[in-house]
């Protein structure tokens, strides 16, 4: 025999809906099937995710590879009030940000 799960009464285990209070019998094991796909979909949707975003970060770390060394370089010349020459400026410009690289050669206008 099961029960019905929401009113609680006993039914056949035949029935599909419940002589007492009319709800459909046997849905839950169908919402728990249809829980389980949509969790797997979810952890597989973030698997991609996670997967698409290491990649595009790795490409991100190259740029920082040079950037981190023109950007200490830069420093210690402004500090030390050195002249810094147009194949930085130009390099800067390229690989370092297009405001930043700008400024710099304009100075010499």
């Amino acid at each position: 025999m099961k029960y019905c799960t929401k009113c609680g009464k006993e039914l056949v285990d035949e029935a599909v809906v419940c002589t007492g209070c009319g709800c459909a019998v046997g849905s839950a094991p169908k919402s728990s099937t249809s829980a389980n796909s949509t969790k797997k979909s979810l952890r597989e949707a973030a698997r991609i995710l996670m997967i698409i975003i290491t990649v595009f970060s790795g490409f991100a770390i190259i740029p920082l590879c040079w950037m981190i060394p023109m950007t200490v370089y830069l420093n210690n010349r402004v500090k030390n009030d050195e002249e810094i020459s147009i194949a930085y400026k130009i390099c800067c410009l390229i690989f370092c940000g297009t405001v930043p690289g700008i400024l710099l050669l304009l100075e010499d206008c």
